[in-house]
């Protein structure tokens, strides 16, 4: 009878929740983990578009995208190459895009700059059409648990975090 759909609709939020609860665990973990200094992190010659282009094939297919969202992308020809550690400069690009997905629950357009303004100096721009951010959460952008209407709080200061001990602003 009635009692199947009623179980779907129950594992539906059970799934749903605990993929929520993973989310939260996981920022929570990559904001908190220690720095020990005498592990390095693995620094390699990265093509910064490359980056792009796989965070956003996975950006494409997260539930929260819908047939709304634009995104707009060129790689950058030359390539841009920094050294840095991909797995962290992933995480930087895959924060930010969630941030303008979040801030664009009705769809819009998400755009991506890439560019080399001065040798050794890469420059990644997002720029969506959403809602944007108020003074006063401007204030404490990086702060920890400073969320905006999705998330945990942690996406911007994980950011802020990897750039900056990456040596960047």
């Amino acid at each position: 009878g009635s009692a199947s759909p009623d179980r779907d609709a129950l594992m539906d939020v059970v799934v749903r929740e605990s993929d929520r609860l993973n989310s939260i665990i996981s920022d929570f973990l990559a904001y908190a983990r220690p720095q020990p200094e005498n592990i390095p992190i693995k620094v390699s010659k990265v093509d910064a578009g490359e980056a792009v282009n796989d965070c956003l094939a996975l950006m494409k297919h997260d539930p929260a995208v819908r047939e709304e969202h634009v995104f707009k992308f060129t790689n950058p020809n030359p390539p841009v190459i920094v050294e840095t550690d991909e797995v962290h400069i992933k995480q930087v690009i895959w924060n930010l895009l969630r941030n303008s997905i979040h801030a664009m629950p009705e769809g819009g357009t998400l755009s991506v700059t890439l560019d080399e303004p001065n040798p050794g100096f890469a420059r990644m721009v997002f720029t969506d059409n959403g809602c944007g951010i108020d003074r006063a959460g401007l204030k404490n952008l990086y702060e920890p648990f400073q969320s905006g209407a999705h998330g945990t709080g942690l996406g911007l200061s994980i950011v802020h975090r990897i750039v900056t001990e990456g040596g960047g602003r």
